[in-house]
């Protein structure tokens, strides 16, 4: 829902249902993935960063993380 708040064109209302969702959901490399990408598209580069790398670092317990290579990427662009 998030991220489609986002495509939408309403960002502050994305950001707002992807860190609620981070706070009931800290485990979860995708949506920490997602966060991220909000923060990006909005241009909170440090925020998107910590949420790339906090995505990657849950995704090492996964044997199929879907989302590290959105992630990696997410980190080179910003880099």
């Amino acid at each position: 829902m998030g991220l489609y708040q986002l495509d939408a064109g309403q960002p502050d209302w994305a950001l707002a249902l992807l860190e609620l969702n981070a706070q009931f959901y800290p485990d979860d490399g995708n949506l920490a993935d997602s966060l991220a990408h909000a923060y990006e598209i909005t241009g909170r580069s440090d925020l998107a960063r910590l949420q790339y790398q906090r995505a990657l670092t849950l995704g090492e317990a996964q044997t199929d993380c879907h989302w590290c290579a959105n992630a990696r990427a997410g980190l080179e662009r910003l880099n």
